[in-house]
């Protein structure tokens, strides 16, 4: 995010997974990092039964000593404790995915916490809230994981380089053009792109009118013959 900022030229978009923030710690996230310098076996036994409700605990407690030393995650944490990039959010000027998962253990609801505080912050960003842990890996054989299809339906939302929007659209309205190509919803557009449903009502209202199409289903057709999508 610091470098977006400072080489906004070099950058064409963020996709930002599971943010940590020192402004969005609670308490609990403060409870678990005491609990890892005072007691790392309590807190490996903890980490792994609350962090991972859904596998085998004595499985992630043994993958979490091979993989870390409590003197490197105490660190880690100090740091997260510490530094923030608050002052430079509304600073980001790229297209911004924000990926976060609003499941109730403390990894996860710091998760949501953190994709929220980043969504409203930086301007025009996207949030995607999973129900589940999010993951680019495993999912069914015929199937691409939830993660690996929010990120695709951003990147084709993406707009291309130095294509002007058709029939004077603006850059947001052909933002909502390209979610309503997707497929998305009017709540749907809402929750992504982080503003009111009646805002989206009002862009739709707006772009069916600039492309005289009558409907979502014609305006889709209409993004698709003009390079929109």
């Amino acid at each position: 995010m610091r470098y977006a900022v400072a080489h906004p030229e070099r950058v064409e978009a963020l996709i930002v997974r599971d943010y940590t923030d020192a402004a969005v710690l609670t308490g609990a996230n403060v409870a678990m990092r005491d609990m890892a310098e005072t007691d790392w076996e309590h807190f490996l036994d903890t980490a792994a039964r609350v962090g991972f409700p859904n596998l085998d605990a004595a499985l992630v407690k043994q993958t979490f000593v091979e993989t870390m030393t409590q003197r490197d995650h105490v660190l880690q944490g100090k740091f997260f404790q510490t530094t923030s990039t608050e002052g430079i959010l509304a600073d980001i000027q790229v297209p911004t995915l924000v990926l976060a998962s609003r499941s109730g253990t403390i990894n996860r609801s710091r998760s949501e916490l953190g994709g929220r505080f980043l969504a409203t912050r930086i301007r025009g960003a996207q949030l995607a809230l999973t129900d589940g842990p999010i993951s680019i890996s495993g999912g069914a054989a015929d199937e691409a994981p939830l993660a690996t299809r929010l990120i695709e339906d951003f990147v084709k939302s993406l707009p291309a380089d130095d294509v002007a929007l058709p029939q004077g659209l603006s850059p947001r309205e052909g933002e909502v053009l390209r979610l309503i190509a997707n497929g998305r919803s009017n709540r749907q557009i809402a929750d992504q792109l982080v503003i009111s449903l009646s805002t989206v009502l009002h862009h739709v209202t707006s772009i069916l009118a600039k492309t005289g199409a009558s409907n979502r289903t014609e305006a889709a057709a209409f993004a698709y013959r003009h390079g929109v999508v």
